[in-house]
């Protein structure tokens, strides 16, 4: 059986955010889409 990742949990990792904290600066900014690059997810990625 094929194993399940979610994405947005890596995101939240490499971000070094909780998911209500990436919630709280998007409303804070007015952000009401964000788009992150596959580059987010790489190794060598830091925030």
């Amino acid at each position: 059986m094929a194993q399940i990742i979610n994405p947005f949990a890596t995101l939240y990792d490499r971000l070094q955010l909780t998911p209500e904290q990436l919630e709280t600066l998007c409303k804070d900014a007015q952000i009401e889409t964000l788009a992150v690059f596959g580059s987010a997810l790489c190794d060598d990625f830091t925030p």
